[in-house]
C-alpha cells in the first residue's frame, strides 16, 4: 500500500478519509469489480470518487506487484516502489 499526497508528490504514512455512504458505495462499487475481473489487474486500474461538488477528490489504483503503470508521474513510480 501506498499512501500518495498528490499535490505535495510525497508519501504519507497515515490518511484519514471521511466518507459519505454514497462516496464510500462508489469506492466499494469499484473496488469489487476490480476483484472479479482479474484480466483488469493485469493492466492496472485506477477510479475516481468526488464529492458532490468535485472539490475533493480520491483516486484508487490497483496495480500487480511487478507491473506498475509506466504513464504515472515518475515521482509516484518512485513513491510506489521505494516508498519514499
Amino acid at each position: 500500500m501506498r499512501i500518495i499526497d498528490a499535490d505535495a508528490k510525497q508519501a504519507m504514512k497515515h490518511v484519514i478519509l471521511y466518507l459519505t455512504p454514497q462516496e464510500a458505495g462508489e469506492l466499494r462499487d469499484f473496488t469489487d469489480a476490480l476483484l472479479r475481473d482479474d484480466a483488469y489487474l493485469a493492466y492496472g486500474a485506477h477510479d475516481h470518487v468526488y464529492d458532490e461538488h468535485y472539490e475533493h477528490e480520491i483516486t484508487l489504483i490497483v496495480h500487480g506487484k511487478d507491473s506498475i503503470d509506466k504513464s504515472l508521474d515518475d515521482q509516484f513510480q518512485k513513491i510506489i516502489l521505494e516508498d519514499e
